[in-house]
């Protein structure tokens, strides 16, 4: 969804740290770092393939975004097409029990791995991060749950478009502004470009009404993922403040 997107503002699609590394010519480029350490940023500063010295933070609710990467994995290995079928409760079951911890810790991982290079945090933070200088400031928090939400989605969309522009990447779109103290005047023009790029029915990205996951959890995963929203909402209020991901963790933690 989200290569759509910038491939749709910019005309330029993005490229792959796992599959085929960074270039200049590229609008954005997607890592799964710290996971995937091949894909992490060079960490020389002077490195050109750093290219841009911001960083976008995709996030999504660990309990439907692990499920989804269940899911992602069953597909692929029943040689089925991506997006069309869930799998069967009890696969979920087994994925679940044998590796929610560790995907769990993953998904916190990663937030911390890259916010501990954000200038807001290093600024502020009493106990400063190791090699700060080798990593990138993240300027913009994209939350999938608001990025696909009618209300909250184009306004997501013009802060896209927004830092593009401030990295001088052109975003050929002739759209008005919006004013956020009265958004209800001016989202028209935003509202309907969401609506061709998000809800576009003919999109790759879309699964069908059969794929919808309907994951189940116990009450140890629903005490662990609160456990591990605390230590966030802590660490990014006093350790670290960063207000724009604290309201997302507690937002988590109540679903």
């Amino acid at each position: 969804l989200f290569r759509t997107v910038i491939v749709s503002m910019t005309g330029v699609g993005g490229s792959y740290a796992y599959k085929q590394g960074c270039n200049s010519f590229s609008a954005t480029c997607k890592t799964h770092c710290p996971k995937n350490s091949a894909t992490c940023p060079p960490k020389n500063p002077e490195d050109p393939r750093r290219l841009q010295p911001n960083a976008w933070l995709l996030l999504r609710n660990p309990m439907t975004s692990i499920p989804s990467r269940f899911n992602f994995q069953y597909e692929k290995r029943s040689n089925v097409k991506h997006h069309t079928k869930q799998m069967p409760e009890a696969a979920w079951k087994k994925m679940r029990n044998e590796r929610i911890d560790a995907d769990l810790n993953l998904w916190a991982r990663t937030i911390t791995w890259w916010m501990r290079g954000s200038k807001v945090e290093n600024e502020l933070s009493t106990i400063p991060p190791p090699n700060i200088d080798n990593l990138y400031n993240v300027s913009l928090i994209i939350q999938y749950e608001k990025i696909t939400s009618p209300i909250h989605g184009p306004l997501m969309l013009e802060a896209i478009a927004a830092e593009l522009r401030g990295a001088n990447i052109p975003v050929p779109i002739d759209l008005p502004a919006i004013d956020h103290a009265d958004a209800s005047e001016h989202i028209h023009p935003w509202s309907c470009y969401w609506a061709q790029i998000v809800l576009n029915p003919k999109s790759k990205t879309k699964r069908s009404s059969e794929g919808r996951y309907t994951p189940s959890y116990n009450t140890s995963h629903q005490a662990e993922l609160i456990a591990t929203m605390d230590s966030l909402v802590e660490r990014f209020t006093e350790l670290s403040p960063r207000s724009d991901i604290v309201p997302i963790l507690k937002e988590y933690r109540t679903d």
